[in-house]
């Protein structure tokens, strides 16, 4: 069914030409990522969709009655809300149903202990009740808690007052409650961008089990990976239109530019020879020649252009190293790190060797950064020392930016780090990064986080490094500029220790993952797709012998046992739950059959049986909603 058509839809801001005659459709149940060049359109087109913002011609056409869900980047709630009730909030029409329904049973109490009967009353009880059931009124507050607990909201949120949260959690505050209420499309503008890799994962997972309609925008490849089955590519103004997930769309884009550049070469190769033909026959100028070349000009003329494919201009990326270093790169002697009472993590023992390429993930606060921190120097650890090898020489990108000194122009921030530089190398090393004329009068300050981030690998690249430590690197960059930093990454002859939330860009450029959690560091020899399959078989307790060891065999066993305990209490929690949802059932069908028995008017000429029958209903809906809140603790403690 389709739910949505687009058909030449323009958009411009003043003279800018942004979107030019797009046209697509969108089917139920379609998981469409969005994707082109920063400053390309995707925001402006989710903007149109959503209503948000007025297109200049051509016409979109909504099926009848589809509600739209629009999470726009960077939105903030305001609310002095808690975030229960915001939450909660969400589900207004149900609770009002509840109150209803509530109303009813009081009154259907009354009258019966009254031996009084009122069909009319009856009825209306039951088209709500349905109405209730429907709407799936009896989950709801699970569904919040868990679309809470998957942004990873704590219990101990729920009470906190909207106004209490950061920007980043405010953010995810705004998705859960567009989730909440299940559109028939769903718009969501980089989702991702506040969310670690564990919310990433239960978004994904979430979207693609959503039986709905989804467009998202998205720089974050991995993500898309995970649920799109169609890609919108936005360049030049116009939109194409690709089946599959994003790495399908890749191959395809791909394969159609090598096209587009070869039916190119070969119609100039026909243009030319065509004027060829035309210029020697108008040369001989006769007039067997001057037809021919008449006839050449009318092929011509009928031939329909195929413009040069344009090539964008990309970033110039390689990192050089000035000398190598020892093979241990860098390690650490039990360190640890506190703020005030607040420990961070302890006894962390890592190291480094020379050429590898290392991650470390970790849950949002998990202290990533701060680690990173101490190994540069910026903090001092608690306890324990930072070790470096022989002829290590560093170079530090800061999530904050703290390499950046805001108050210069580009050109003295590029001096700052190599002054012997002459201007005209220092603009040519800029323009390779697409500061190009007066952009390198400007100030740093000035600059968008895209713009900061190029400065920043402008800044590595001179420094000839041989260990480069990124915090975050990819931030607020789009596809295009991510696959030259791998690709300059991957051809690094150095080391390299990186944090990021791009399991895309992980998986890629990878060798070895640390994880910090909980203060303590594990360690996976693999890229991201190792580390997926690793946590998933040492969950399920499939021991590869083949594979490193991720830790010791005493600590493997001893992780087994508890394993082991944890599940059989599981097995034991989910045969609670299965005699609890047992009892739930009979509970209602009693509850059915004494409405259908109270429904009855001859229940009332025994007053004693009467008020015998209206006792137990009131006493069973009472009984029903304890076992609903005791199945509700049980599905919690059984995640």
């Amino acid at each position: 069914m389709t739910i949505m058509r687009c058909t030449d839809v323009s958009k411009t801001f003043g003279i800018n030409e942004v979107l030019t005659n797009i046209n697509f459709v969108i089917e139920s149940r379609d998981r469409i990522g969005i994707v082109g060049n920063n400053g390309c359109g995707k925001s402006t087109l989710l903007g149109i969709l959503a209503g948000d913002m007025e297109r200049d011609t051509g016409e979109i056409v909504t099926a009848s009655g589809t509600s739209i869900g629009y999470l726009k980047q960077n939105t903030v709630i305001s609310s002095e809300e808690t975030l229960w009730k915001e939450m909660i909030d969400e589900y207004s029409d149900i609770k009002e149903l509840e109150g209803k329904l509530r109303s009813i049973e009081t009154q259907i109490a009354r009258l019966g202990s009254m031996g009084k009967v009122d069909d009319e009353l009856f009825d209306r009880y039951e088209k709500i009740r349905t109405m209730y059931e429907d709407k799936n009124g009896y989950a709801c507050e699970s569904i919040v808690r868990g679309t809470l607990d998957g942004l990873e909201f704590t219990k101990e949120d729920y009470d906190r007052p909207i106004s209490e949260f950061s920007g980043g959690q405010k953010n995810k505050i705004m998705l859960a409650k567009i989730l909440q209420r299940r559109p028939d499309l769903l718009l969501l503008d980089e989702p991702t961008n506040y969310l670690d890799i564990p919310s990433c994962e239960w978004l994904e997972d979430y979207l693609k089990n959503y039986d709905r309609s989804v467009i998202v925008v998205s720089h974050d490849r991995y993500f898309l990976n995970g649920f799109v089955n169609k890609i919108f590519n936005i360049h030049d103004h116009t939109l194409d239109t690709y089946n599959g997930d994003y790495d399908n769309f890749i191959k395809i884009r791909e394969k159609r530019r090598k096209q587009r550049e070869k039916d190119y070469m070969l119609q100039r190769k026909e243009i030319d020879r065509l004027m060829n033909i035309i210029e020697v026959q108008k040369q001989r100028n006769t007039e067997k020649s001057t037809r021919i070349a008449s006839s050449k000009e009318k092929m011509l003329k009928k031939i329909k252009v195929i413009e040069k494919p344009k090539t964008q201009s990309k970033m110039r990326l390689d990192f050089k190293i000035a000398s190598e270093s020892s093979n241990i790169v860098i390690k650490t002697d039990d360190i640890a790190k506190s703020f005030d009472e607040k420990k961070v993590f302890d006894h962390i023992n890592i190291s480094i060797n020379k050429g590898e390429k290392v991650a470390l993930i970790g849950p949002n606060g998990s202290g990533k950064s701060t680690l990173l921190k101490i190994l540069t120097g910026d903090l001092k650890p608690t306890e324990g020392e930072v070790i470096y090898g022989r002829r290590v020489n560093f170079s530090y990108l800061s999530q904050e930016r703290t390499d950046l000194n805001f108050e210069n122009t580009l050109m003295d921030e590029i001096w700052s780090v190599d002054s012997a530089l002459k201007q005209v190398e220092v603009r040519n090393l800029l323009s390779y990064f697409l500061f190009v004329g007066d952009d390198v009068f400007k100030k740093v300050s000035t600059l968008s986080g895209g713009e900061l981030v190029r400065l920043s690998f402008a800044k590595l690249v001179i420094s000839q490094a041989n260990l480069l430590i990124l915090d975050e690197p990819t931030n607020h960059l789009d596809i295009p500029s991510k696959e030259i930093i791998e690709d300059a990454i991957t051809r690094y002859k150095g080391t390299v220790l990186f944090i990021s939330h791009d399991r895309y860009f992980i998986n890629k450029l990878a060798s070895r993952i640390l994880e910090l959690d909980n203060g303590k560091v594990s360690e996976y020899l693999g890229n991201y797709s190792y580390y997926v399959d690793k946590k998933r078989r040492l969950k399920n307790m499939e021991n590869d012998e083949s594979q490193p060891d991720v830790i010791s065999k005493t600590q493997r066993s001893n992780m087994f046992k508890k394993e082991r305990d944890k599940i059989n209490k599981r097995k034991a929690a989910l045969q609670k739950l299965n005699d609890m949802e047992n009892m739930i059932e009979t509970t209602e069908n009693t509850i059915k059959m004494l409405e259908e028995k109270m429904a009855d008017p001859s229940l009332y000429q025994n007053d004693d049986q009467a008020r015998e029958t209206a006792l137990k209903y009131n006493q069973l809906k009472e009984t029903l909603k304890d076992y609903y809140n005791q199945w509700e603790k049980m599905m919690e403690s059984s995640d």
